[in-house]
């Protein structure tokens, strides 16, 4: 059949008409975290959203309704329907209907939980590397691992400015090939309720390592933390006008190296000049991290250091290598700028290009801020030389610096906020992995996380609470919120800062259905991701069990140091409950006036007899190098195993810093 081109024509719009027609019309599309093989909360109500096209009606029919539930898509296309559960485990199906249809296959009903936190929660069962070694046994774990029963949910890694609407990831049931990559202590968790409770377990991980409490709370919770305002107040101006606000950065950090230069002294007078008089300075060794006086020194350190130049070397570009450097620097050579760098962990590497005459006496300055933890130059002594660029003509600048205090942090301007979005910037992780399940109930979450805070535990005594208050007023309920204790490990030079840790850790228990778990028995001090992940998740159920489910033969927590007493020289302290016994060596210590803290090794049960059977009610410790202890400490060390025990389950006591009357 022959077409005029008049009808071309006209096929050809009606074709166009009805592709634009189609590609207007959206399909119903589900929210990332709904999928096969989910969990929903049980006897509550379940919300479900998604998007479809604006105005569409969408019938919702679970196969434990009898009738169709509808909702309309909003303007924007966004829809959501909540259903209610029974306690029918199932397996169930989903139906959405409208122009398209969508059927959720295997759907349980039971308990769900989030996981979250850093790398102690974010390691897998099985073997990864990267860090991650595999749980104790993890073969068999791995091997033992089909619990059709209990499903799977990673969240994949999300930094975002603002709340995003949906997370990417996908719901799997218990295998070896699943439980292999997945949170181990969130499966080991979900394992001992599914044995307990006998019903079907969700856990959805939202992790990611190395990442502090900050980033993992909305911008409303850090409202009362003036420390975060600057970045929050960028991230917000970043979602308002696509990232433009960047273009101001470059320029902030000029203006904000030349007010620090005029508020440091040392700066103000020129310390990086290679004739200034540094003769009345002290010194250090390099490499090290800074001790004594300086240990829990935070603001400007200027280090110095002259080295004679071979005759070689005249003419040659040169290339100055010190390691990394805790926290920023700034460096000279002879007086001039070569370089200066941010962040505790990048290699310093700087080029020296003017020419030399041979045998110069060169030096070298740098100016370094510490605003956070250790401070210093403590990589490797191979890692701190000058040498002629391109060759292995080297000196080492290991040894004896010249160093002198500048000004303390608190005198300093707030450093510019760099821009760069990631699983360090505060709200971030909220934002990106958080903010998106705020509507999916759950039974409640699971939190390991600490060790990226350690150094600032004054600040955590209160950002860890406003981290728990604010994901309750997110999620609309009082989730119970459960978390575990960091774990032993050295941390370097042990100045009590880990101690100081675990104790804001614990005061969070002062806020209602919260429950901790203490690791001091299962640390490993020479690995920070210690193995046995199996306790850390059966103790998360065990209190799940007692605090959460009411199970009644669940062990109640380990009981807490109330009170200190002394008598002479001994100290008598006092528990909330009878139910101690010893389990390894001292981990006491105790200090005079002088605050100076010294082991104490002798510990023994106290109480009261009852036909012949003593009644514990508390311990007698002593340190004969103490004659008047005026306070005591338990497990106060970054790497301290535990001395004290429950006489039945054997758990841990927590640490503990009580003052003497």
């Amino acid at each position: 059949m022959q077409l005029s081109t008049r009808a071309v024509i006209h096929w050809m719009c009606l074709g166009l008409y009805i592709c634009a027609v189609d590609s207007a019309r959206a399909d119903v599309r589900l929210a990332g975290v709904f999928g096969d093989h989910m969990v929903l909360q049980r006897n509550s109500r379940a919300n479900l959203w998604g998007q479809a096209s604006p105005g569409e009606l969408i019938r919702v029919r679970p196969s434990w309704y009898e009738r169709d539930a509808a909702v309309t898509a909003g303007p924007d296309g966004s829809f959501s329907v909540s259903l209610t559960t029974p306690g029918d485990p199932g397996p169930h199906t989903i139906r959405f209907s409208a122009s398209n249809e969508v059927v959720l296959n295997d759907v349980l009903l039971g308990e769900v939980w989030l996981a979250s936190g850093q790398s102690n929660m974010e390691m897998g069962v099985g073997g990864q590397g990267g860090g991650y070694g595999g749980v104790l046994n993890w073969q068999q774990e791995l091997a033992d691992a089909e619990r059709p029963r209990v499903r799977l949910f990673t969240v994949r890694n999300t930094a975002a400015a603002a709340a995003v609407a949906d997370v990417s990831g996908s719901w799997s049931t218990a295998t070896s090939t699943s439980v292999s990559s997945f949170s181990a202590c969130g499966w080991f968790f979900a394992r001992q309720l599914e044995r307990d409770l006998d019903v079907p377990i969700g856990v959805i991980a939202a992790d990611w390592g190395g990442t502090p409490a900050e980033a993992w709370t909305s911008a409303h919770g850090l409202a009362n933390f003036p420390q975060y305002k600057g970045t929050l107040e960028k991230l917000a101006g970043l979602a308002a006008d696509g990232g433009t606000a960047a273009v101001t950065h470059a320029s902030e950090q000029k203006i904000w190296g030349r007010t620090l230069a005029a508020k440091d002294p040392l700066s103000a007078a020129h310390a990086e000049a290679a004739g200034f008089d540094d003769s009345a300075w002290g010194t250090s060794v390099v490499p090290a991290t800074w001790s004594g006086d300086l240990a829990r020194f935070d603001g400007i350190l200027w280090m110095r250091r002259s080295v004679e130049i071979p005759r070689a070397w005249a003419g040659r570009a040169l290339e100055l290598s010190l390691g990394t450097i805790d926290d920023d620097d700034w460096t000279w050579f002879n007086g001039e700028l070569v370089g200066s760098t941010a962040g505790w962990d990048v290699e310093r590497k700087y080029k020296i290009t003017p020419p030399l005459e041979h045998g110069a006496q060169a030096t070298i300055a740098v100016r370094i801020l510490d605003t956070g933890g250790e401070g210093g130059l403590r990589s490797a002594a191979s890692s701190i030389w000058l040498g002629v660029a391109g060759t292995r003509e080297r000196i080492s600048l290991t040894g004896e610096w010249k160093i002198a205090r500048g000004s303390e942090l608190s005198a300093l301007p707030p450093k510019p906020v760099v821009l760069a979005i990631n699983g360090h910037t505060p709200s971030a992780l909220f934002n990106g992995m958080i903010a998106p399940l705020r509507d999916f109930r759950i039974a409640g979450a699971i939190w390991y996380q600490g060790e990226s805070n350690v150094g600032r535990a004054e600040e955590y005594t209160q950002l860890f609470p406003a981290l728990i208050e604010d994901w309750r007023a997110h999620f609309g309920f009082e989730l119970p919120f459960l978390y575990v204790q960091i774990a032993p490990f050295a941390y370097g030079r042990d100045n009590g800062q880990a101690g100081d840790l675990r104790a804001a850790q614990a005061a969070a228990l002062s806020l209602p259905r919260t429950g901790m778990v203490c690791t001091l028995d299962i640390g490993d001090p020479a690995d920070i991701h210690p193995k046995n992940k199996q306790a850390v998740g059966e103790r998360l159920a065990r209190i799940a069990l007692h605090d959460v489910y009411n199970v009644g033969d669940a062990p109640p927590p380990p009981p807490i140091a109330t009170a200190a007493r002394r008598e002479g020289s001994r100290i008598w302290i006092s528990f909330d409950r009878q139910d101690l016994t010893l389990c390894g060596p001292s981990a006491f210590e105790v200090c005079g006036e002088d605050g100076i803290f010294k082991v104490a090794p002798l510990v023994e049960l106290a109480g009261e007899r009852q036909g012949g059977v003593l009644q514990v009610d508390g311990l007698m410790v002593e340190c004969p190098e103490v004659s008047e202890p005026h306070q005591v400490r338990y497990a106060w060390r970054a790497a301290a195993s535990p001395s004290i025990c429950t006489s039945d389950a054997r758990l841990p006591i927590e640490p503990f810093w009580l003052g003497i009357p």
